[in-house]
């Protein structure tokens, strides 16, 4: 009678020890996924910095442009009139 009582409670620890384990392998996992989004997060910030920088180097670029050939508009002008 005891020594299945014995038995019975280890199985129950053994069992709960497999239910801690499985939930150990949950959170791991849960922490996996975290990674992941704060990955995710990271490239979506990196790739928004890279975007950007494209754009106002792009701006530059088109005021730079826009800047040099209104400076030949006016040396244009002024040529004119000298």
């Amino acid at each position: 009678m005891s020594l299945s009582g014995i038995a019975a409670a280890g199985s129950t620890v053994a069992y709960g020890l497999g239910s801690v384990g499985s939930g150990v392998v949950k959170i791991a996992s849960g922490v996996g996924d975290i990674s992941a989004g704060a990955l995710q997060v990271a490239t979506g910030v990196v790739s928004g910095i890279e975007e950007s920088g494209d754009a106002l180097y792009g701006g530059f670029s088109a005021t730079g442009e826009a800047l040099a050939s209104g400076l030949q508009l006016v040396g244009g002008i002024l040529d004119a009139v000298a």
